[in-house]
């Protein structure tokens, strides 16, 4: 995203999205060796939606006299990230670390907000899967059902505006999204199988 002096602000002080911008000067030896991992940067970050990567020419547009203080040098990199504007999470973050994509990533990952916010979200979802599993081993369904539906939750608000088929996207060894009544049933043919086997198995073992 390029940025000029009359959209900065709106971009990068959207509240519901950390942004990241690159001032630099096209001449600058420095911002020329930089321009391949910031790109790369910009790529990865497309798998955060919530993240936005931009960049502003201090050369043909003045520095907005609020961050003066912050961009004395090119390239100057400044994460603003997500929350109510004026708030001390709105407070622009210098980078100062090395300028390849990989470096820049990671710390992108560790000060954004909204990266953190679904972190947290997919730790509790984990946390959760965990319990859903005990829940239907030992044939407690109300208890599944009823993590069943916070898991939902969960997932949607990770997924923003989409809501993820059960298994979509996840690892084979999560539970589905199955009511009571279905995971009662699931378990009693679970069990009958289990005990038809072992019978087979007994049978088999009296024929030798």
């Amino acid at each position: 995203v390029r940025l000029t002096p009359g959209n900065l602000s709106s971009v990068a002080r959207d509240s519901g999205k950390d942004v990241v911008v690159k001032f630099f000067a096209p001449w600058c030896g420095h911002c020329k060796a930089m321009r391949v991992g910031y790109m790369e940067l910009c790529d990865r970050m497309e798998l955060h939606t919530d993240v936005t990567v931009a960049e502003f020419d201090a050369h043909a547009h003045k520095v907005p006299a609020e961050l003066a203080d912050l961009v004395q040098g090119f390239p100057t990199v400044l994460l603003f990230p997500a929350g109510a504007e004026g708030s001390a999470h709105q407070q622009p973050i210098m980078y100062e670390g090395e300028r390849d994509a990989g470096a820049m990533a990671s710390w992108v990952e560790k000060h954004a907000v909204t990266v953190q916010a679904k972190a947290a979200l997919e730790g509790q979802i984990r946390e959760l899967e965990g319990e859903q599993q005990a829940a239907v081993k030992e044939e407690r369904f109300e208890d599944a059902a009823r993590i069943r539906d916070e898991l939902a939750g969960l997932r949607k608000q990770v997924a923003g505006s989409k809501v993820l088929a059960p298994g979509a996207g996840t690892p084979k060894h999560r539970m589905p999204t199955f009511g009571p009544k279905i995971l009662r049933e699931t378990m009693h043919n679970l069990n009958k199988k289990n005990k038809e086997e072992e019978e087979a198995q007994r049978l088999a073992r009296e024929q030798t």
